[in-house]
């Protein structure tokens, strides 16, 4: 699901219009961002959480050419999935059919 999509189900499940549902959007993506720009952890409860890393700098090689090269310090982002998200995601009761649309015939049947 893309941006787009999920604005539409938003709009869709709310009733509100696709314009209210974007603007709600981005002011929660932009929220959680300032949040994380901060250094401060975002709890969502029943849904997950998110909290900024710090990664030492470090050496590291090509394995092909056996080269050597610092990667500098970073900061990154992490998520962790609530358990409910997880049970949630685990009780769904049908599994996922991964076979491509138009190939029909690669479907095993017994």
């Amino acid at each position: 699901m893309n941006k787009t999509e999920l604005i539409k189900k938003i709009s869709d499940q709310t009733g509100i219009t696709k314009n209210i549902a974007k603007i709600t959007l981005d002011a929660t993506l932009h929220s959680i961002s300032q949040s994380l720009n901060k250094g401060e952890a975002i709890k969502l409860i029943g849904f997950g959480a998110f909290r900024v890393t710090n990664r030492k700098a470090r050496i590291c090689h090509n394995p092909r050419t056996r080269e050597r090269f610092a990667v500098p310090p970073r900061t990154g982002v992490k998520f962790k999935a609530s358990c409910h998200l997880i049970d949630h995601i685990n009780s769904a009761s049908q599994p996922v059919d991964k076979t491509p649309q138009g190939n029909q015939d690669a479907r095993v049947t017994s």
